[in-house]
């Protein structure tokens, strides 16, 4: 198990911002119009259970809002399964807690927002 910021991959006709937003939605329910610039961008791998791998790159939004209860109505079937829990976290909890995160990054990515 590990904590990952919502998102997800972006569709043909989307940009990366779009998909950002679609992709808040279906996963906590958070309807925003507009996301701004990315903040950061990562590149990786995914490995799969079955030794498959994918080539992935990531671009993180910062959306400023108030606290909300995420909901999980607008999850696909597999999400039921794969996501087991989901909860706020305070920059000083990400930088502390034994629990793994990814990205790795995100606690100085955070900081560097709150500036």
């Amino acid at each position: 198990m590990r904590w990952l910021t919502p998102g997800g991959g972006v569709e043909d006709h989307e940009t990366h911002a779009e998909g950002a937003i679609r992709e808040l939605y279906e996963e906590t329910g958070l309807v925003i119009d507009d996301i701004g610039e990315p903040v950061w961008s990562a590149h990786g791998e995914s490995v799969f259970a079955d030794g498959s791998r994918q080539s992935t790159y990531a671009e993180f939004f910062v959306a400023r809002t108030q606290r909300f209860d995420p909901v999980r109505d607008n999850w696909m079937a597999n999400e039921h399964v794969d996501i087991t829990g989901i909860r706020w976290w305070t920059v000083n909890e990400l930088e502390t807690t034994d629990e793994p995160f990814a990205p790795l990054d995100l606690p100085a990515v955070i900081r560097q927002q709150l500036q």
